[in-house]
């Protein structure tokens, strides 16, 4: 059935008055008010369900809200203006509140809040829409700029008390202080601040009685509020700040009792923020809270008789002009879906101070926590924040988000939570995390496209991440947990040919990826532990870690292709770092290492097992040293060379002036040239920096090699020499191949056992002896009393020895220099002479 209202049964008078209101109009705003109320409880009582309200604009008066309190009908404003009446400077006289300068600054949530259009409370299956709901904020005057500014909580519609299967929809609201559409976490009854008169203890399950427990703690018995309805249930929500409990399990055993006592039955681990059922007959109940034994713990619980609202959806909205939010879900299953929320939080539309609090948001669950929300197919754009979402189990999906200021997607206090299908284009934040809260909790990134911004996973504990199937075009920072755990698998990175910045992604392991730089090649600063099955094109990769300033660490790319790229090592006041590519295809990409100012910390990258191929390049490896050592190797790997102006294997950037620095070593590889005729081939630009040119067992195709100079080495000096060793570590019973055998020669050096030393720790090989007077640099080794001593403070050696410790780490002075106490010399016997 279907009811008009008629406008002069219920007093109404349609049309908006204009300022300054006079009592006259706040009268008749509030008869308005009264007189939608009232028609719309006549009409439910009288069967009708489906109501309208005839096309026109109607004022409400502040404080005052339109209620709606009755099940099964649809309210259909029927495209109609409903705008809130007020003055900043005059106060209605409906409005009783007590305000020193006649501003409502504080008015915190809570179900008798101020200035809410419409409140739809204790009903289900109830439906809310089209209508234009204009707020306070519009008429406010803001003359006391940054006092009326602090503000937060006028609504365009409320739902609360239990309300279940709500819809809100097709409306456009406006230019409320707080939020277009808030749901209130309320119950029909609740108990809150209560004592709980806890005891370690638990209660038998057959007969409710308390019995002997050491794990367990229960309450006292607690009174179920006498007006709830038959058939209904409860829940335990939070409480506080964050809505969260403090209950360790986050579950709980619930056992009823009737008025006189007498066991009913009970219900073992029920889960927080879902409905408990109360049984027939109850009138009393015990908690049963597990691995609890804190008698005095308060446990932070609110709990919600009839249960908070639930399966209500907002949909098919626009929302905008609003002071601090948009769009805030409360209570359990919950779907919000098609709005369109914008300009909301910020000064765009109307020019007026914007609230005093960076929480302004779109939509946001932080003050209303509950279980399972899910957003989606929702537009927001210029707004501060997008989404923030504290639920249980949040899923947020298909929405789109535009040049948010704050964060489009942020999420805490939650358990778990998927993420997907959403396009985030240039936030400054497009994702957040904050304190999970919950154990094991886990979040899902799947198949979003985000534009630009940050994405700062790294904030938050407690969570086990995946991301996969995402594209990140244009961002400027991704931080992930340092947790091995989460998983950072099949995404995508692109940077357009317009993009300005310096990137950093930090990530521990990642698996399956791309990451492609369009027009002119971009630093990429990447700290990562583990890199498997990376595309790269056209980047230069800055490799880092996360503890590179404190710790040595190691860096490893598995089976990953390399397209135009620069793999960079390069040490600038941090430790030491090891990068291995291995089983990887390299293209034209240039293997870059140095060291700046760092003395004492060596940089090393080594190819193994890869594929090398040289269509324009001119160089394979560049260095840029002006301290301390470093190393590049490559082994059982094939360079193919197709460029026929290649030049040199390693190009040295700086070269004046420097000690040889630079171990370059090519073991077991091919190199092949496939031009018509043969490659003269350079080993390097410049002898300056290198102080060792290994190469060891290779094959060269179709190349002439330059002349061998005194820093070119044709063996592996890990596995041989052409002497006895005077430098490197061994362990007894090492052998030492003879690179060069000769009759009359040993076949190998066996490194020996040593009187008085374990033999299972390392020896250092050394033939130098301390001298007096002599300039000693870092890392410089001498041997005395069959121990070895390296220098770890440069300078000039005294006139006489020092008493040399002996005790590996132990220091001591001599002259300048500062020696370190490196352990045992080792020692050689030259073994099957030929």
């Amino acid at each position: 059935m279907m009811y008009t209202i008629d406008l002069a049964l219920w007093n109404i008078t349609p049309g908006l008055p204009s300022k300054p209101y006079v009592t006259a109009d706040y009268n008749r705003a509030n008869d308005n008010v009264n007189g939608f109320t009232n028609a719309i409880a006549w009409a439910a009582d009288q069967g009708y369900s489906y109501i309208i309200v005839p096309k026109g604009e109607y004022a409400l008066c502040y404080p005052n809200s339109i209620k709606i309190t009755d099940s099964y009908i649809t309210v259909d404003l029927n495209g109609s203006t409903f705008k809130e009446i007020y003055d900043s400077e005059a106060q209605s006289p409906y409005d009783t509140a007590n305000r020193t300068v006649l501003r409502d600054y504080y008015a915190f949530p809570s179900n008798q809040v101020p200035g809410v259009a419409f409140k739809i409370e204790e009903c289900t299956h109830t439906s809310l829409i089209k209508g234009i709901i204009i707020g306070d904020k519009a008429d406010r005057s803001f003359a006391v700029p940054n006092e009326e500014r602090k503000n937060e909580w006028t609504n365009g519609i409320q739902i609360g008390k239990g309300a279940s299967y709500i819809n809100v929809g097709k409306n456009t609201i406006s230019y409320f202080m707080a939020d277009g559409i808030s749901f209130i976490n309320s119950g029909v009854a609740e108990m809150v601040e209560f004592a709980l008169g806890l005891s370690v203890s638990d209660i038998n399950p057959n007969t409710g009685a308390l019995m002997a427990s050491t794990t367990n703690m229960v309450s006292k018995l607690l009174t179920i509020p006498a007006h709830i309805p038959p058939h209904q249930a409860f829940l335990i929500a939070g409480f506080g700040y964050t809505r969260a409990t403090a209950i360790n399990a986050k579950e709980v055993g619930v056992y009823y009792y009737n008025a006189a006592g007498a066991f009913i039955r009970g219900f073992s681990n029920q889960k927080i923020y879902k409905p408990i059922t109360i049984v027939p007959g109850a009138a009393m109940f015990r908690f049963v809270f597990y691995n609890e034994t804190n008698i005095t713990k308060d446990m932070q619980i609110h709990l919600k008789f009839g249960l908070t609202p639930h399966h209500c959806t907002v949909e098919d909205n626009e929302i905008f002009g609003c002071h601090r939010g948009g769009i805030t879900p409360g209570g359990n299953d919950l779907i919000i879906q098609n709005n369109i929320l914008h300009d909301i939080g910020v000064e765009y539309l109307d020019g007026k101070p914007i609230f005093n609090d960076p929480t302004r948001y779109c939509i946001n669950q932080e003050d209303s926590f509950g279980d399972n929300t899910l957003i989606r197919n929702n537009i927001m754009y210029n707004c501060f924040h997008g989404i923030l979402c504290g639920a249980y189990f949040p899923t947020i999906e298909n929405n789109r988000f535009y040049n948010c200021l704050g964060t489009a997607i942020n999420l805490y206090i939650l358990k778990k939570a998927v993420v997907t299908g959403n396009f985030i284009y240039k936030c400054g934040t497009s994702l957040g995390l904050m304190t999970a809260v919950f154990q094991n909790a886990h979040v899902t990134y799947r198949d979003n496209t985000i534009v630009g911004g940050n994405l700062l996973l790294n904030n938050g504990v407690g969570y086990h991440i995946t991301a996969e199937g995402n594209m990140f075009e244009d961002v400027i920072n991704l931080a992930y947990p340092d947790d091995d755990r989460c998983v950072f698998r099949g995404n995508h990175f692109r940077w357009s040919d317009t993009f300005s910045g310096a990137p950093m992604i930090t990530i521990n392991h990642i698996e399956d990826c791309t990451m492609e730089v369009k027009g002119a090649r971009k630093l990429i600063t990447l700290k990562a532990y583990e890199i498997n099955r990376l595309d790269a094109k056209n980047t230069t990769i800055r490799v880092n870690t996360r503890n590179q300033l404190t710790v040595n660490e190691n860096v490893n790319f598995y089976n990953s292709t390399f397209d135009s790229c620069q793999i960079d090592n390069l040490l600038y006041a941090m430790k030491e770092r090891k990068v291995n590519i291995v089983k990887s295809k390299l293209t034209d990409t240039i293997v870059f290492i140095g060291n700046t100012n760092t003395n004492g910390q060596y940089p090393y990258t080594g190819l193994k097992d890869c594929t090398v191929i040289l269509n324009t390049l001119t160089w394979l490896v560049q260095t840029n040293f002006n301290t301390s050592k470093g190393t590049v190797q490559i082994e059982d790997s094939q360079l193919t060379i197709n460029n026929t102006a290649f030049l040199y294997l390693i190009k040295n950037d700086l070269t004046a002036g420097l000690p040889p620095l630079f171990t370059f070593a090519l073991k077991r590889s091919r190199i092949i040239y496939t031009g018509p005729s043969k490659l003269t081939l350079g080993f390097y630009n410049s002898k300056g920096i290198i102080k060792s040119f290994i190469s060891a067992r290779n094959i060269f195709s179709n190349i002439t090699l330059p002349a061998r100079e005194n820093v070119y080495v044709g063996y592996d000096p890990d596995k041989e020499r052409d002497t006895v060793p005077t430098y490197g570590i061994f362990f007894t019973g090492q052998v030492i191949r003879n690179a060069y055998p000769a009759a009359g020669e040993p076949e190998y050096w066996l490194c020996l056992s040593r009187a008085g030393t374990p033999d299972d720790l390392p020896r250092t090989a050394n033939n130098i002896l301390w001298t007096a007077a002599t300039v000693k640099a870092l890392g410089d080794q001498v041997n005395a009393g069959g121990r070895v001593y390296t220098v770890t403070t440069a300078g000039t050696t005294g006139a006489a020895a020092p008493a040399w410790p002996t005790v590996e780490g132990n220091t001591v002075s001599d002259g300048t220099v500062v020696w370190t106490d490196s352990g045992y010399l080792a020692a050689f016997a030259a073994v099957g002479k030929i």
